[in-house]
C-alpha cells in the first residue's frame, strides 16, 4: 500500500488553493446563477409587461442588487476560509482590457450623442430621465472593469445595466434578433454557476478533510 508523501500533500494543497482562488474572481457560483436568473427575469418582464413606474423602478434596482449580492457572496461565502486572489493570466488580462475598451468607446459615443440632443445644444430638457440614463451609461466601463470578469458576466451585466438605463427613459428592450443573445447568455451563466457551485462544495469538503488529517495529536 502506498501512502501519500509530503510532496504529494503539498502538491494537492497547491491545487486546492488554486481552485479556491477562482472563487475570488472567475468562478461565480450562486452569484452567477442569480445573475442569469436576474437577466432572464429582466428581459422577459421588460418585453412582456407594460412599462409601469413600478416595473421601471424594479429594472433599475436589479443590477444594483445583483452586484451587491455578488460581492457579498464572494467575501462572506466563497472566500470565508480566507482571502486568496486568483492569478490572472495574460490572455485573461487582454480579454478584460478589450471588454473595458469596447465598453468605454460605446459609452463615450452614446453619452456624446445624447449630450448633443440636450439643452443648450439640443432641444431636449435636462430631467431625471436624461440624467439617470447618462449616469448609468457613464459608469458602465467602471462596472465592467471592477466586477464583470468573464464573457458571460460581461454580456449579462451589460444587459442589466442597459435595461436599467433605458428604464429611466420609460422604455424597455423588446424581443428581436438583436436581443436573443441575452436570454441565451443568461441560461448559460446559470449552468456555469451551478457547475462552479457544485465544484466549490466538493472543494470545501476536501479542504476540511485535509485540515482535519493534519491537526496535531494532543
Amino acid at each position: 500500500m502506498q501512502f501519500p508523501t509530503a510532496s504529494d500533500s503539498y502538491r494537492r494543497f497547491q491545487e486546492m488553493t488554486r481552485e479556491y482562488s477562482r472563487f475570488s474572481r472567475s468562478a461565480g457560483g450562486m452569484s452567477a446563477i442569480a445573475g442569469g436568473v436576474a437577466c432572464l427575469a429582466s428581459f422577459l418582464a421588460g418585453a412582456l409587461l407594460p412599462a409601469t413606474m413600478e416595473l421601471r423602478a424594479a429594472l433599475i434596482a436589479v443590477p444594483v442588487l445583483w452586484l451587491t449580492g455578488k460581492q457579498w457572496l464572494v467575501h462572506r461565502y466563497y472566500q470565508r476560509f480566507g482571502q486568496v486572489e486568483e492569478q490572472v493570466t495574460p490572455a485573461e488580462r487582454n480579454f478584460q482590457r478589450a471588454f473595458i475598451a469596447f465598453t468605454a468607446l460605446i459609452s463615450a459615443l452614446i453619452v456624446g450623442f445624447v449630450l448633443t440632443r440636450l439643452q443648450p445644444v439640443g432641444s431636449l430638457p435636462w430631467d431625471l430621465r436624461a440624467i439617470g440614463y447618462l449616469m448609468v451609461v457613464a459608469v458602465l466601463p467602471l462596472i465592467v472593469w471592477r466586477w464583470l470578469r468573464t464573457p458571460l458576466e460581461f454580456i449579462v451585466g451589460v444587459f442589466l445595466l442597459c435595461q436599467a438605463a433605458v428604464a429611466f427613459t420609460g422604455q424597455t428592450y423588446a424581443f428581436g434578433p438583436t436581443t436573443v443573445m441575452f436570454p441565451l447568455a443568461a441560461i448559460a451563466l446559470v449552468v456555469v454557476g451551478w457547475r462552479d457551485h457544485l465544484r466549490f462544495l466538493r472543494l470545501q469538503t476536501e479542504m476540511r478533510a485535509f485540515v482535519a488529517t493534519r491537526k496535531p495529536i494532543p
